[in-house]
């Protein structure tokens, strides 16, 4: 079964993001997706970097989870022409553990130092592979014996944001889903990694076809 993998991780909370199988390898191509502007990002743990240009703010109206999606290419090129190497980053505000994220759109994302309610993914490559295999990614702050994870948020203009959050624990997803949520799990690895992004943020909804967010087949 296919599925449009950015809705499952509004439902399972997993780094698993999905893509329609298409040719061709121009970089020029947005997969029809109008840029508003890039930003500069990255992401650094356990021996892998990446480096981030676009950032999608996202939210499911029956979901009390907000996500902010960080990329190196334009979404609809990653899903119509994957490549290995492109790679993901997810910041997630849950406002259920955190009554500072309710109700947040994409420019009124809150403020400050956050320790509750936040969680991080990156997927450090494959990220428009679609597959029902559970990818390598490194997650934290949704693990039971990891350290909170902590970012600062800074508003640097509308629509424009600062993100940092440095020295964080992560947990190591090798082997299955459902692995990181137990951290106590013999032979479970973890590392300390950076994240950082400054620039806009993109509605994600104003640039993905409705029919992309319910793709099942």
């Amino acid at each position: 079964m296919k599925q449009f993998r950015f809705l499952a991780m509004y439902l399972m909370a997993l780094c698993v993001i999905g893509a329609f199988c298409a040719c061709g390898d121009d970089d020029d191509d947005n997969g029809g997706e109008t840029v508003v502007g890039t930003g500069s990002g990255y992401a650094k743990m356990g021996g892998n970097q990446s480096t981030f240009k676009y950032a999608y703010f996202a939210h499911d109206e029956g979901s009390s989870d907000y996500l902010i999606f960080f990329m190196g290419r334009p979404w609809m090129d990653i899903f119509q022409n994957p490549k290995e190497s492109d790679a993901g980053f997810t910041l997630y505000f849950l406002s259920n553990n955190n009554p500072d994220f309710k109700n947040m759109t994409i420019n009124t994302i809150a403020e400050g130092t956050f320790s509750s309610g936040i969680g991080f993914e990156y997927q450090p490559y494959d990220v428009g592979k679609d597959t029902d295999e559970s990818p390598f990614c490194y997650i934290s702050g949704m693990a039971s014996n990891l350290e909170k994870t902590t970012v600062t948020v800074v508003k640097t203009g509308t629509n424009r944001y600062r993100f940092e959050a440095k020295d964080q624990v992560y947990l190591v997803q090798e082997d299955g889903h459902g692995v990181w949520y137990n951290g106590n799990k013999p032979g479970v690895r973890t590392v300390v990694g950076d994240f950082e992004w400054e620039g806009p943020i993109i509605d994600a909804k104003s640039v993905i076809p409705e029919e992309y967010w319910n793709e099942d087949d």
